[in-house]
């Protein structure tokens, strides 16, 4: 059983295709569609949009990538002053056909972490920016989709009457994209009620709040977000949670079975449930019955507010010692510093950057390396598992390594937990 799935996305440059394939559901095996292109790369040289359109059909338990870039250089050319984006994405049912409903679609960034999702129909955006520097840089995404098993149910889309129109479009400013207003009228509290420590394990309970300030009733409420770097439990109260389909470290709940099923013009519902970690991030990317709503925390004490407008800078130091001769080669220690001028904790940190062709040779202290799935070149490093895992305002870290080169290349496209960051660099002068 496939269905059609037309998908619009970002071009500039088409450099790739997707393969056919099969797929065996129901017992029966169905070719799938020969794929159109592959954006691969979206360059930004000044302001402007794009996007492109091309077929293809999934079924059941079967995903979809598509990988881009966005870039602020072609070649030697390369933008002059910042850049700023923005990726909206918009999933709707394709004209003359009814929407695939458990159809979901993700936006990962360059790390694979969710910026963004969407189940069924609806529409999320996503900021990026590209500070002014003498180097090109560019930001890796893949646009995921996936038809999750549902059973029978996915009986209730069969046939060639269904269909979703996935719309990747971007914008492109040498000014700040201001975000849209969300939809007034709709309030959500997220509020730490008690946080603990239970045989070294840190947990807390949580209370979300929708509050109806619009002068229509909201009928059949549900509530759906994400929370990065903490779990949510399936310890849950008046609320029932179905999270099957959705990335990970999202969440769905809606309304108890007989009763509280409506949010009358001036009413509030309230749940309550229980999560794994400090209480110190607030959740994302909130929809109420898939509106936009206006986000309000109440976070464990040291958390702060992600709503709260960031102010600062945080800063990578990139430092290296004299290289010394071995196997016919040359080998460094080298020291990364990053620090958080900011008002914002650093949650869960991690690091991405290039480097050139000097290489990390897999020796690190006080941090965790992650390089799997990269480019060569490319490396990840987090936080150790018991200590140092988050950077509070004014303060920072640093962890150490081997490498192999001329330790006088400074890494490149340089990203805390996925941006961008002041970078220095000195190479030969760590002791």
């Amino acid at each position: 059983m496939k269905r059609l799935l037309l998908i619009l996305a970002l071009l500039l440059l088409i450099t790739g295709t997707m393969l056919a394939g099969t797929l065996a559901y129901y017992t029966t095996t169905v070719d799938l569609a020969t794929g159109g292109v592959t954006a691969k790369e979206f360059i930004f040289l000044g302001e402007g949009t794009s996007s492109f359109t091309t077929d293809e059909k999934i079924g059941p338990l079967e995903k979809i990538e598509w990988p881009f870039k966005v870039k602020n250089y072609d070649g030697a050319a390369i933008t002059e002053t910042d850049l700023y984006y923005r990726l909206t994405v918009t999933v709707s049912a394709t004209e003359g056909k009814e929407a695939i409903a458990p159809l979901v679609v993700a936006l990962r960034d360059s790390v694979g972490e969710i910026v963004g999702t969407v189940t069924g129909t609806g529409t999320f955006e996503i900021y990026g920016e590209f500070p002014l520097r003498e180097s090109g840089q560019y930001h890796d995404y893949t646009v995921e989709i996936y038809w999750p098993d549902g059973g029978a149910d996915d009986l209730s889309f069969a046939g060639s009457g269904f269909g979703n129109t996935i719309k990747v479009s971007a914008l492109a400013s040498q000014v700040p994209l201001a975000p849209p207003e969300p939809v007034r009228g709709i309030e959500v509290l997220y509020e730490i009620v008690n946080s603990w420590n239970e045989n070294g394990v840190n947990k807390f309970q949580y209370q979300i709040t929708i509050t109806n300030n619009t002068d229509h009733e909201i009928e059949n409420w549900a509530i759906s977000f994400s929370l990065p770097t903490e779990t949510l439990t399936d310890s849950v109260w008046k609320a029932r949670a179905d999270h099957s389909g959705l990335p990970a470290n999202s969440y769905r709940f809606y309304h108890p079975e007989n009763y509280g099923q409506n949010i009358a013009p001036g009413s509030s519902i309230s749940f309550s449930g229980h999560g794994i970690g400090r209480g110190w991030r607030a959740i994302e990317d909130v929809l109420v019955n898939n509106s936009a709503v206006n986000l309000r925390s109440i976070l464990a004490p040291g958390g702060t507010d992600p709503e709260e407008p960031p102010q600062g800078t945080v800063r990578v130091h990139y430092e290296t010692e004299k290289p010394w001769p071995e196997n016919g080669g040359s080998r460094f220690k080298y020291k990364i510093t990053i620090t958080n001028d900011t008002n914002q904790h650093i949650y869960d940190w991690y690091i991405t950057f290039q480097l050139p062709t000097d290489r990390m040779s897999g020796e690190t202290w006080n941090a965790i390396a992650n390089h799997e799935g990269l480019p060569e070149g490319s490396y990840r490093f987090h936080h150790p598992t018991s200590y140092n895992q988050d950077i509070a305002p004014g303060d920072e870290i640093s962890f150490s390594g081997m490498a192999l080169g001329s330790g006088e290349e400074a890494i490149e496209n340089v990203l805390v937990n996925g941006s961008s960051v002041e970078q220095t660099c000195s190479f030969g002068t760590l002791k």
